[in-house]
């Protein structure tokens, strides 16, 4: 019997998959904590990680996941396996926060792990450890852009600048890069760049942190963002990679403080109408000034001023925040639910022609953008009942597609092997928009559980109880062909469509736990100022969905799919280029401004 347990376990590994996110090579903090007792402090020094598919190169095989968490055997000379849980938060898609129990402390079964998993919901910035991605990093954005005066402290010691004496800060030439110019300070001037990992808002106490790397050290540093109310930021930075002592009340080690050197004057004739203000994942928008910047890249930050309204066309004047002048272009933006809302752009020009708003066609070669407000109010998907592979298709990997029937704004996406029934990956969904354009139903939706949140856009089609849909990204591609995108299409057929009679579908060995959720708070659009049309389904549950005003094409037959489709999370797109969003537009247009978003700051090190 125990050697039929034993021959089981490498079975039972197999189907733990860990996020495609995590995948890769990642570094580690070597010691426990850096305490100088002068102003030179020694280096850090780091472990390197290796985050395949199944197993973590220090920690072993995972044999569970739970949400956010895992358990990892980790098979050992002359001594019994031992199994550790780890909590692996992805902070930004190049910083993870692993939370577990003390190194040395070894569990000999997965139960007993297992009880000693961390409640995600509840990981403060001082448990666990930080990794930091080696290579393939996602280029990232920082939270300040532009130029800045900058003045510096070191806690104990006599080594500062002054704000206003000299020393700066730019990210005009790369958004993820921030760097300094030190002058007139108490030490002898130099100059340091630091490539920006991105930042997260801790769920504890909202409290803002970022990580930098010293491009020449190469060491890792972790900073706490403070943003006070005369548009200033300071940062103080650990003394070494880690958060533990960040947010205590404590005074930080360093802290830096960054004051705006160059700020927009330019009139505005006009406002941005009521129903488009807030606060957006890449948006800002308020009466008088629309900011935006992609958290993904090195795209420029832009500026934007009102010249003219037009329902949802507006005429802007844009500027970066490094202050290079973009020229007069229209925005175009439709409100696709209380929550998110799409935009697309025409070509920058010199001058003013208040005729371009009214032209379609000078917008169809740019795509829409996409963005949601912070603390969306989920919303219908467009679809309802329960979706699972067809039996013709049922070879190695299936899938189940839940749509709540009572509560249908929430998808569920299932993977299982065909055979045993055994699931190796679960993910909810919580929609935020769902609108119907060209015979192709589009449905934005934010994973739940996810400590860090992406929105990712479905496209599907239907052709009677078949279904193709497929994810895209953050970005909703129009006269999407599933053909051409057969690896990353699930093919299914309808089991239960919400009629009183329904049918079962192929229900796999499922090994998921319930998800933890956090309460939204709700923004809505007024409907006046929807371009969209509401319709509903034709199921007995009524299901909401925008559908455009746009002239509308007959669905086009698609042929049968394969049956391999790859887990798709927002920005994880390495085999095909993403799409490009305002930014990257009005770059293609051959402005000349150099490129910017303020990464900035992080510590300097002085040793």
């Amino acid at each position: 019997m125990i050697y039929a347990l034993l021959l089981l376990l490498p079975l039972l590994a197999s189907t733990c998959r860990l996020d495609g996110r995590l995948h890769g090579s990642w570094k580690k903090q070597r010691q426990a904590g850096i305490h100088p007792k002068s102003d030179v402090r020694p280096p850090v020094e780091y472990d390197d990680l290796v985050i395949s598919a199944t197993s973590i190169s220090e920690h072993g095989e995972c044999y569970e996941q739970a949400g956010d968490s895992y358990v990892f055997g980790l098979k050992r000379m002359a001594r019994p396996e031992c199994y550790r849980c780890f909590t692996l938060l992805l902070r930004t898609p190049n910083v993870i926060q692993a939370a577990h129990q003390i190194e040395d402390l070894c569990f000999s079964t997965i139960e007993e792990a297992r009880r000693t998993c961390f409640d995600a919901g509840r990981i403060t910035p001082s448990e666990g450890d930080f990794w930091f991605k080696a290579e393939a990093r996602t280029i990232t954005a920082c939270p300040v852009e532009g130029k800045f005066d900058v003045g510096y402290t070191l806690k104990g010691s006599e080594l500062k600048c002054d704000i206003g004496q000299g020393t700066t800060v730019e990210t005009c030439e790369r958004a993820s890069q921030a760097n300094f110019k030190f002058r007139n300070c108490s030490f002898p001037a130099f100059e340091m760049s630091l490539s920006c990992l991105g930042s997260w808002r801790a769920l504890t106490d909202d409290d803002e942190y970022v990580v930098f790397e010293n491009l020449e050290s190469q060491e890792f540093r972790c900073g706490l963002l403070t943003r006070h109310k005369n548009s200033s930021v300071s940062i103080g930075f650990s003394i070494d990679s880690s958060c533990a002592l960040l947010g205590t009340g404590a005074p930080p080690p360093e802290v830096y403080t960054f004051r705006p050197v160059i700020r927009s004057h330019l009139f505005a004739p006009c406002t941005f109408p009521e129903w488009l203000l807030g606060e957006y994942t890449t948006l800002s928008i308020t009466a008088d000034l629309l900011e935006y910047s992609q958290t993904l890249g090195d795209s420029v930050p832009i500026v934007s001023r009102c010249v003219s309204v037009n329902g949802e066309r507006m005429m802007v004047y844009s500027e970066t925040k490094c202050g290079d002048k973009l020229g007069f272009h229209c925005l175009w933006f439709r409100a696709r639910s209380p929550s998110m809302v799409e935009f697309r752009t025409t070509l920058p020009q010199d001058s003013h022609n208040a005729t371009v708003c009214e032209d379609d066609r000078l917008f169809t070669d740019y795509p829409w953008s996409t963005a949601s407000v912070k603390g969306p109010q989920p919303a219908a998907c467009g679809i309802q009942g329960v979706f699972s592979t067809p039996h013709e298709l049922r070879q190695a990997d299936c899938y189940n597609l839940t749509v709540d029937c009572s509560q249908n704004s929430r998808m569920q996406l299932v993977a299982y092997h065909c055979g045993s029934g055994v699931v190796f990956d679960s993910r909810s969904y919580d929609c935020l928009a769902a609108w119907r354009e060209q015979g192709q139903l589009f449905t934005y939706a934010q994973q739940r559980g996810r400590t860090s949140k992406g929105n990712i856009c479905f496209v599907s089609q239907r052709h009677s109880s078949r279904l193709s849909i497929a994810a895209t990204g953050e970005l909703c591609p129009r006269d999407y062909n599933f053909s051409d995108h057969s690896d990353r299409t699930i093919v299914m057929d309808e089991m239960d469509n919400c009629q009183p009679k329904t049918t079962t579908s192929v229900k796999p060995v499922s090994r998921t736990t319930s998800v933890r959720t956090r309460p939204v708070s709700f923004n809505r659009f007024p409907s006046t100022a929807r371009s969209t049309t509401p319709t509903t389904t034709s199921t007995t549950v009524t299901t909401r969905v925008y559908t455009t005003t746009s002239t509308t094409t007959a669905a086009r037959t698609t042929p049968l799919l394969g049956t391999h489709w790859k887990w798709t999370d927002p920005g994880e797109e390495e085999d095909r280029p993403q799409p490009h969003g305002l930014i990257d537009t009005l770059n293609s247009a051959r402005i000349t401004y150099s490129a910017s978003i303020a990464a900035l700051i992080m510590t300097v090190f002085l040793c």
